[in-house]
C-alpha cells in the first residue's frame, strides 16, 4: 500500500511540476479575465453578468440561435476566459426574463 501510494504521489507531483512549467506561456498569451465593470455575478447565477450579456446580444443583436450562442461562448471557455460556457437552455432561460420583464414593466 505504501509503495502505490508513493508512486501515485511521485506521478502527481511530476504532472503537477510539468503544469508549472507550461503556465507561464498561457498566461501570457491569453488574459485570465476580461476588463470590465461588471465581473460580478448575479443571485443566484453561475455565470458572470459579462457572460450573460454577451448571449443576450448573441440571440438578440446578432440574430444566432440559442444553441449557436452557447457554442460561441463556449469558444471563450476554451481560451481561459470563462469558466464554463452556458447551455442553450441557460441562454434561452435569460431572453425569456428578458421578454417577460418587458410585458410587465409600467409603459
Amino acid at each position: 500500500m505504501e509503495r502505490s501510494r508513493a508512486k501515485w504521489k511521485a506521478r502527481a507531483q511530476a504532472a503537477q511540476e510539468r503544469e508549472e512549467e507550461a503556465e507561464p506561456e498561457s498566461k501570457a498569451l491569453v488574459p485570465s479575465r476580461p476588463a470590465g465593470p461588471c465581473l460580478e455575478r448575479a443571485w443566484r447565477h453561475a455565470v458572470p453578468l459579462w457572460l450573460v450579456s454577451l448571449a443576450l446580444h448573441q440571440v438578440l443583436g446578432v440574430l444566432a440561435s440559442f444553441r449557436g450562442a452557447s457554442r460561441r461562448l463556449a469558444g471563450l471557455a476554451e481560451l481561459g476566459w470563462a469558466g464554463r460556457g452556458p447551455s442553450a437552455a441557460s441562454v434561452r432561460h435569460w431572453v425569456l426574463r428578458i421578454g417577460w420583464y418587458e410585458l410587465q414593466r409600467p409603459r
